[in-house]
């Protein structure tokens, strides 16, 4: 199912600007952007949030596929917390409080989950595998802070996950993360793994299945069915599970 990465913020009063052909819908501000981050104001409720908005389109899309396609393997996807609180309170806000008052994140990412999990749990009914975009990137988060705002909110949205499969999608260098990605208990891992494939197969083979092997830059954008090919081949040879893009495919 075709989404983005503002479905979840703009059920929490996220301003999206919605993109163009060539180009993905972002957000632009949000109503608790400050130096100081702000309380946690009063949530929607989960019925709510997951009844309303584009949560509700992406939601009926699924339904009408499975109605309609009966033979379909459909995935769909939602954001993790950790990234949601970053849009709603601005990235270089949510990176400084992190560090100076780690507290306050912890309380909205806790005050969000809710509503991101009974929005997976929803997604778990209608479609055959939930892809949760997440966190644990280390050029994004110091590795020690794992514990602390990656592994309990992402953890129970893994756990929303009841009726179809999951996979944990992280973006960037994850190697310092890999084995704690792995131990949320999804059903899949899907990571950049340019750097060293070998390696990271080497270090969760055993722990979960993984998917990737195709760059959806230089390769789906950039390169020949040539390249496609002989990497897929790479990532079968190499024991992965499924071969798919590691990434966004870019709207190019």
């Amino acid at each position: 199912i075709p989404y983005c990465l503002t479905v979840e913020a703009e059920g929490f009063g996220c301003v999206v600007d919605m993109g163009v052909r060539d180009r993905q819908a972002m957000v632009t501000d949000s109503p608790y952007r400050a130096v100081d981050i702000p309380d946690v104001p009063e949530m929607p409720e989960p019925e709510e949030f997951v009844s309303t908005g584009r949560r509700q389109v992406v939601l009926e899309a699924c339904r009408r596929l499975q109605r309609d396609n009966g033979d379909l393997f459909l995935t769909s996807a939602c954001v993790a917390p950790m990234i949601v609180a970053s849009h709603i309170l601005g990235a270089e806000n949510f990176l400084m409080a992190t560090i100076m008052d780690p507290d306050s994140i912890v309380r909205w990412e806790e005050a969000i989950t809710p509503c991101i999990k009974a929005y997976a749990t929803k997604l778990s009914e209608v479609s055959d595998c939930v892809t949760i975009v997440t966190e644990g990137n280390t050029d994004f988060i110091h590795p020690d802070m794992f514990g602390t705002f990656v592994a309990p909110s992402t953890g129970a949205i893994v756990d929303g996950v009841r009726d179809a499969f999951s996979i944990l999608h992280c973006c960037g260098n994850t190697g310092p993360t890999l084995r704690r990605l792995a131990s949320l208990k999804a059903d899949g891992l899907s990571v950049e793994t340019d750097r060293d494939p070998e390696g990271v197969m080497e270090e969760v083979k055993d722990r979960v299945r993984l998917f990737g092997g195709i760059n959806p830059v230089e390769g789906l954008m950039m390169g020949s069915p040539e390249d496609i090919v002989r990497s897929a081949r790479r990532y079968a040879d190499l024991g992965y599970d499924i071969i798919s893009p590691e990434c966004g495919v870019p709207p190019q």
